[in-house]
């Protein structure tokens, strides 16, 4: 059997595209609901290349939401990512459209819009409004190295992942 570290080298040497994103608190009420988009994320063709479970503070989730400052719904997202724990992902594809297969995977951000315009996306599966909407995905490279780095600062290896994807 492979150990994890060889595992995710090979990952990481398969992946010719990142990208970024959240699995947020709202399904970790359910841990089956956590293991369910798991799988629909392999199934996908993504590689989780690093992973981290936490919690966030709301310093970090206005850092997050920063470009929504302003916005009637602000408060409402920092409410939603700081109720729970959530898991951040750096996830990797064997061809150069992450981000796209990521946003099409995790479909509208709206979960009534996702169940009538996606509905096979993971936020028709599992979203509950627009806001506790299960899911983020970074919407391009500069998201993807913005964001990743605010929740892989202290890990080395996948911060040179987010380095190598500018």
């Amino acid at each position: 059997m492979a150990s994890s570290t060889s595992v995710a080298a090979a990952a990481i040497a398969a992946a010719r595209s990142i990208t970024f994103g959240l699995i947020k608190p709202e399904l970790f009420v359910a841990p089956h609901r956590v293991a369910a988009a798991h799988e629909a994320i392999a199934r996908a063709g993504f590689q989780v290349l690093a992973r981290r479970a936490t919690v966030v503070a709301v310093p970090m989730a206005e850092a997050f939401y920063a470009e929504h400052r302003g916005k009637f719904f602000h408060p409402r997202l920092i409410a939603s990512i700081t109720s729970g724990p959530l898991e951040a992902l750096i996830l990797g594809r064997a061809d150069d459209r992450a981000i796209a297969h990521w946003r099409e995977l995790i479909g509208p951000t709206h979960a009534l819009r996702a169940r009538t315009g996606a509905p096979t996306s993971l936020r028709a599966a599992f979203g509950l409004s627009d806001t506790r909407n299960g899911f983020h995905g970074a919407d391009s490279p500069a998201s993807v190295v913005r964001e990743g780095s605010l929740f892989f600062a202290d890990d080395a290896a996948a911060m040179a992942l987010l380095q190598v994807s500018r």
